[in-house]
């Protein structure tokens, strides 16, 4: 059987950490993904690696017998991490982008990660989850390159490139709410509550993404963010998850699109002073993406 490295280390640092939050600001990738790639090793396995208990993971037999074989990748990969910061140029060394939480849904992020790590395989380009008006807070203050985020924002002293628009999709329990329509109106969830991001967070998003809704007079429950999307931990039928994506003509099973709410520009940000190569390249890779 042959399994990716990558993946084994991205297991033992788990398996170091005890956490997958930790171990993914360790290793400079988005919770969501990490925790992906755990399942997809151990579906290729045949077995599983962690026990999950709650908000705990601990680790199975085979996990340990595993991780006692993998933990010196961990070790190695540092060490090659750090002779490729050594051979690689100075200009080309780092990049540090981030991107809200739901950036996994949207291929444009997909494609810059993917196709800048194939391109500049020596250059330490990490990757960090937050909030739009955070992220482009840490822009302007020069802790990320650059970001992506979702208007409203302040774009002073500020390099912005247009990638598309998002909207607000729900997913209420199947057959619910205006069974077989991918659009839903406000008035189909009156007496029903709505997963919300907390308004302090984005004041100006909020109001944006979820106006028609408050309008509507549907209850708005505060969910905080933990590292996955904004459904893992809702189970009741009478609160209906919600989160960013792309619009899709082609309705998914039991995503709906609100009637009348506002699609919201989605863009890529960083600094008009920033002019490291990584940047200029990462800023030509989005447009060229969002191009497609």
């Amino acid at each position: 059987m042959n399994v990716d490295l990558r993946s084994l280390l991205h297991f033992a640092v788990v398996a170091e950490e005890e956490s997958f939050t930790a171990a993914a600001r360790r290793l400079g990738i988005a919770q969501p993904w990490l925790s992906q790639r755990i399942l997809a090793l151990e579906a290729r396995l045949g077995f599983d690696l962690f026990q999950r208990q709650g908000r705990r993971i601990v680790l199975t037999a085979n996990g340990a017998a595993m991780f006692d074989r993998a933990r010196p990748l961990v070790n190695l990969g540092a060490e090659l991490n750090a002779l490729a910061d050594q051979l690689s140029k100075n200009e080309w060394s780092g990049l540090k982008l981030g991107a809200p939480p739901y950036a996994h849904r949207i291929p444009v992020v997909n494609d810059l990660l993917g196709g800048m790590g194939a391109r500049y395989p020596h250059a330490n380009i990490t990757f960090d989850v937050g909030w739009s008006s955070h992220l482009v807070d840490r822009v302007r203050h020069g802790d990320l390159d650059a970001t992506f985020a979702l208007e409203p924002f302040d774009p002073t002293d500020l390099d912005v490139i247009g990638v598309g628009n998002l909207v607000r999709l729900y997913t209420p329990p199947a057959g619910s709410i205006a069974h077989g329509r991918p659009v839903i109106d406000a008035g189909d969830l009156a007496g029903r509550a709505v997963a919300a991001f907390p308004r302090d967070v984005n004041p100006g998003l909020y109001d944006l993404a979820f106006g028609p809704l408050i309008a509507a007079g549907v209850d708005l429950v505060p969910v905080a963010f933990d590292g996955r999307p904004m459904r893992g931990d809702i189970s009741s039928d009478v609160i209906v998850p919600s989160y960013f994506g792309v619009p899709d003509p082609v309705a998914k099973p039991n995503e709906r699109t609100l009637g009348g709410a506002a699609a919201i520009p989605f863009r890529f940000v960083s600094r008009h002073d920033n002019s490291a190569p990584l940047v200029r390249a990462a800023r030509d890779a989005v447009m060229r993406a969002s191009r497609r």
